[in-house]
């Protein structure tokens, strides 16, 4: 039985780098959020074409400062 597929909206990635960015090439419009564990990884994804990328000890980091002040 085939079950209809809707589009996909937005893509956000925690792994599976070549299935993410290989439906990227079927839609090159479609927004990417990706999760990075470090600046080089940050800079990897965005060279990949993520839209944004979010390192999660960066938003630690904020929540503290937030918290702090």
């Amino acid at each position: 039985m085939l079950h209809h597929t809707p589009p996909i909206a937005t893509i956000v990635i925690g792994l599976v780098l070549a299935f993410v960015f290989g439906r990227r090439a079927i839609n090159p419009n479609l927004p990417i959020i990706a999760r990075a564990h470090s600046d080089a990884e940050v800079d990897h994804l965005q060279k990949l074409g993520a839209g944004v990328t979010i390192m999660g000890e960066h938003e630690i980091a904020r929540s503290m400062i937030e918290y702090a002040v």
